[in-house]
């Protein structure tokens, strides 16, 4: 497994050789480069040309577009580790309940409206 520190510094080539590492038998990745927009699209495809699409996306900078799909790829399958993560479906461990605050500090005394005239007054 690469740490996102090492994959920084790969060029766009080498992230498409690791693409293609990662890959799973029978499946492809095909990109294509709108050039009138500058958009780069980008999909992995399930076995057979007409099989659904498992992972797509759309970027102008194409290593940032090919590092999402090799991220998408390299934790393909993984169990999520902190429920916050926690993927469409899963239930998460932690279920966080909301502690009321309880103040014990007495409540101030009331103002005085003479005092509070007073101090608009003055400071005009």
């Amino acid at each position: 497994m690469f740490t996102p520190e090492e994959a920084s510094t790969w060029t766009t080539k080498d992230v498409l050789v690791q693409i293609k590492a990662y890959l799973p038998s029978g499946w492809g990745f095909e990109y294509t480069h709108d050039l009138p927009s500058g958009w780069y699209s980008a999909y992995l495809r399930d076995g057979e040309p007409d099989s659904p699409k498992p992972w797509s996306g759309e970027h102008l900078d194409p290593k940032i577009l090919f590092l999402d799909a090799l991220g998408w790829l390299a934790v393909r399958g993984q169990k999520v580790k902190h429920p916050v993560w926690s993927r469409k479906g899963e239930v998460p461990l932690y279920h966080p309940t909301p502690i009321p605050v309880v103040s014990t500090a007495p409540d101030p005394a009331d103002l005085d409206p003479d005092e509070v005239e007073a101090v608009y007054k003055t400071s005009r």
